[in-house]
């Protein structure tokens, strides 16, 4: 391979639906265009997520990922076969599997073919779950870190599983074109959760502290952005938490929306109350729109938002305290506008889609002996 040949990657989707993870994974495509990186990607099946990755005119192929088993020889042949020719017909170098589950149904075709597999870890999974993936199949060449916290948790699980593999972190990246500056001079203030509707991302907390601060007389509007991906009813759930606590004329449900940057654009405060957060999309988007956050300290978080500088930081299930820093922040106009500023300044530093991309390519570069 010459240093300026293209290289092709195929790029296995975990969902076709669109979360955080498959948004990031959009994110990187758009930063790769015009490298020597060419994608090829695959989607379980069909679904938004599919629309999305066309719209960037990038091939896609649904290809349903059956893991391989060996009680089903003929079944995991099938699959190996499809695979493949996959391979073989895109001409694929590199394969970047947006999870385990990906990457476990092809690892087998990967190796038959000498075409080194890279798993992303978005989020953790129990010990016995690692131990599992490649039990008596071939290993990835290495694995990515969205932050150093998930590292921490289960990168040690994942050394004892596949010794040999490689461990890269790579922070996730945000379009700071896209994700920009602007003033909200709203009259009544807005506060914004930027999440899909799962248990873990804590909405009865930040409804909580709706509550909170309803009561204390303070009137605002609260946009919750995100849908139920998961299928769940969770949107009725909420819906109906929402009314119970009288809000239901104060929150917008927007659901899944295309222009999640210009919703952001428009609230005052962004808030991420989740339980379990290995990095926090949501975080360098408000960031790099220049506003203060308000965000639970656990996992991937503190390594994005700086206590007191860039927003503040409380305990999880606290939606006392989630209300009494959005308080202060909303007491505070130039307390507001400093904390942004100081945001966009560190995701311009650290978070950036170039900076991301970067960090990825080098990853590509090491694992294929690139220059």
């Amino acid at each position: 391979m010459t240093s300026h040949a293209p290289v092709h990657v195929g790029y296995l989707e975990n969902s076709s639906k669109i979360g955080g993870g498959n948004r990031s994974m959009e994110t990187l495509l758009r930063g790769l265009e015009g490298s020597r990186f060419h994608p090829h990607f695959v989607c379980p099946e069909e679904g938004p997520m599919v629309k999305l990755i066309q719209s960037l005119h990038v091939d896609v192929k649904v290809i349903a990922p059956y893991q391989p088993s060996w009680r089903s020889p003929l079944r995991s042949y099938h699959a190996w076969q499809r695979w493949k020719q996959f391979l073989r017909s895109d001409q694929i170098a590199l394969i970047h599997a947006n999870g385990l589950q990906g990457g476990r149904s092809i690892v087998m075709a990967a190796h038959s073919t000498g075409i080194p597999l890279i798993c992303h870890i978005r989020f953790p999974s129990s010990e016995e779950s690692y131990a599992w993936f490649f039990q008596r199949l071939p290993k990835p060449f290495g694995f990515i870190f969205i932050s150093e916290a998930i590292q921490r948790e289960v990168g040690g699980f994942l050394e004892q599983a596949c010794p040999s593999a490689r461990q890269w972190i790579v922070y996730n990246g945000v379009d700071i074109h896209t994700f920009s500056p602007s003033s909200s001079d709203n009259v009544t203030p807005r506060i914004g959760i930027i999440a899909n509707l799962q248990p873990i991302k804590g909405h009865e907390d930040f409804l909580d502290m709706a509550a909170n601060l309803t009561e204390q007389g303070h009137h605002a509007q609260y946009d919750i952005i995100g849908a139920d991906i998961q299928q769940q009813g969770r949107l009725s759930i909420l819906r109906q938490y929402a009314q119970g606590l009288g809000l239901s004329d104060r929150v917008h449900f927007h659901g899944q929306v295309d222009n999640v940057a210009e919703l952001v654009k428009q609230l005052d405060v962004v808030v991420c109350a989740s339980h379990i957060e290995p990095f926090g999309r949501c975080l360098i988007e408000g960031m790099a729109c220049a506003k203060p956050i308000v965000a639970t300290r656990v996992g991937g978080i503190p390594e994005v938002v700086e206590n007191r500088k860039t927003g503040f930081l409380v305990e999880p299930h606290a939606p006392g305290e989630l209300a009494e820093a959005v308080l202060q922040l909303l007491g505070d106009p130039t307390l507001r506008k400093n904390m942004g500023t100081e945001g966009r300044a560190r995701v311009e530093r650290l978070f950036s889609l170039e900076a991301h991309t970067a960090s990825i390519i080098k990853v590509y570069q090491e694992t294929l002996g690139l220059a």
